[in-house]
């Protein structure tokens, strides 16, 4: 179903209204197929009002697919059938989802450890995560208003990334346990790794408008290989996560800008072989891979009977 609904990234290829809508129509149809917001219901909903929220999530549901078409409409009877007004209004809409997702599985995953472990409110995360959601929407008008050709200089691209660079060094002796937290008593924390995805973003745009016509040359492949791998480096001691999303985000801008796939088959093979390197490095990361494939240790005690990859 997953994969399917990626069939929505082919309406950036075409200017046919007729195949835009034909692409969101399979894309739709696959995320149905998934039908994720089942399974975060059940995994959130207490178990003696299971039947309450399902009925309560087929309200939302349905009544989306009854006023999305009719919204849709009337949007495009006040614009003379400007269908890009259309999909900004969907693209709204998946960024109210999308919010609203991390928001539900983030008190999933954090109200018991908030009272167990911090003795506080279990929606203590939530509350502080809706104010950064709101901070980042007020960041978010103002970008959308903002002219983005600003950013395609120099000074957006290079002073970022060196920013981003530096707090990375610093939080790297600031934080001994994890290398990953600044925190400030009494105001909160925050994780210097997450901002090295729009500095690497806006660089890598700067980088590829400016070497776009020998995207291909190996001189500007290297020096966009150093670029990435140094902080990619940076981020993976202390967030595996986060390097693999950044390393994503360059192999997919790179592609789109016209890199020829023996390159790329060579980019995912390089890629592959550091992502076991970095998960054989930390004796937590390699645990949660044997235990997602052998939750009781199993097969790892005949393969490894002395116990040698459990004490790791």
């Amino acid at each position: 179903g997953l994969v399917i609904s990626c069939a929505i990234l082919a309406c950036n290829y075409t200017d046919s209204q007729a195949m835009i809508m034909l692409f969101m129509s399979i894309a739709f149809f696959g995320k149905g197929i998934a039908a994720l917001g089942w399974a975060v219901m059940s995994d959130t909903a207490p178990r003696e009002a299971t039947g309450l929220a399902g009925s309560v999530f087929n309200l939302f549901g349905n009544a989306a697919g009854i006023f999305t078409p009719i919204v849709i409409g009337y949007i495009l009877k006040a614009t003379n059938n400007n269908w890009d007004m259309a999909l900004v209004f969907l693209f709204a809409h998946s960024i109210v989802a999308m919010v609203g997702f991390g928001l539900v599985m983030l008190y999933s995953a954090s109200s018991a450890i908030a009272e167990l472990r911090y003795h506080v409110a279990p929606y203590y995360f939530v509350v502080r995560q809706v104010g950064w959601a709101a901070f980042s929407f007020l960041i978010l008008m103002y970008f959308k208003r903002a002219d983005y050709r600003r950013m395609n200089s120099a000074t957006w691209a290079f002073s970022g990334l060196a920013v981003v660079v530096g707090l990375l060094v610093i939080v790297y002796f600031a934080d001994a346990r994890t290398h990953r937290w600044f925190r400030f008593p009494g105001l909160g924390s925050f994780q210097p790794s997450e901002f090295a995805k729009p500095a690497l973003i806006l660089f890598l745009a700067y980088f590829i408008s400016r070497r776009g016509h020998a995207i291909n040359d190996r001189r500007t492949i290297m020096q966009a290989l150093i670029a990435i791998a140094m902080l990619a480096m940076m981020v993976v001691v202390a967030d595996l996560g986060t390097a693999m999303v950044q390393v994503i985000t360059a192999v997919l801008m790179f592609w789109i800008a016209g890199l020829e796939k023996r390159h790329m088959a060579r980019a995912v093979a390089i890629g592959v072989l550091l992502v076991v390197v970095a998960i054989c490095s930390r004796g937590y990361r390699l645990g949660r891979v044997v235990s997602y494939f052998d939750k009781d240790f199993t097969k790892l005690e005949m393969i490894d009977p002395h116990g040698v990859i459990k004490d790791y």
